[in-house]
């Protein structure tokens, strides 16, 4: 199997999955739709999250540059030796990141994880034109009622579904404050998470 880490996104998933997210800092719970939102939680961004997270990611990107590599699972089994060297090689590479991280103002990954999570969504959550999910949702319901080329069993029955996906963005809808703030970054948070 090959695989190249290139953000530490994807190790990042990985921790969040398998550690429980707690912190002393303010933190909104995603009570979410099941899978969708696996004990993810969202904090209460700083200034100083978002520049520490903007001036954090070339390193990552580096780090993961400097030490993707391939892997293949059949020839680790087969070779002990080899299957400890990789081991040992992640565990320095962690090492690497856990000191980036700590350069950088977060404690340990779980607290950037919570930060880029937050970031993320807040980053993504209205697009270009200041249009809010939840408003399009209303907006989408006004039409449905006022289309008379639909029985009414359809109305009721579009009209459920969409506020099933109301339920759902709720779930991830980022606190106002973060908005405002990552939209103050908004160019260099394009630059970095549009990589």
């Amino acid at each position: 199997m090959m695989f190249r880490v290139r953000f530490f996104a994807a190790a990042a998933l990985v921790v969040a999955l398998a550690l429980p997210l707690g912190s002393a800092r303010a933190q909104t719970p995603m009570p979410g739709p099941g899978a969708l939102s696996p004990g993810f939680t969202q904090v209460e961004l700083s200034d100083e999250d978002i520049e520490n997270f903007i001036a954090l990611h070339p390193k990552l990107t580096a780090l993961g540059d400097r030490h993707g590599s391939r892997v293949d699972d059949e020839s680790l089994s087969k070779n002990p030796a080899q299957a400890l060297a990789a081991m040992q090689a992640s565990q320095a590479v962690f090492a690497e990141m856990h000191a980036l991280l700590a350069e950088h103002g977060f404690s340990d990954m779980q607290q950037w994880i919570q930060v880029a999570y937050s970031i993320s969504l807040a980053h993504r959550w209205r697009d270009k034109h200041e249009t809010d999910p939840m408003r399009n949702l209303d907006k989408t319901i006004a039409e449905i009622r006022a289309n008379q080329q639909l029985s009414e069993q359809q109305r009721a029955s579009l009209i459920a579904q969409i506020e099933g996906q109301r339920k759902l963005f709720a779930a991830f809808q980022p606190p106002d404050e973060n908005i405002r703030r990552v939209k103050e970054y908004e160019d260099r948070l394009d630059e970095v998470l549009e990589r």
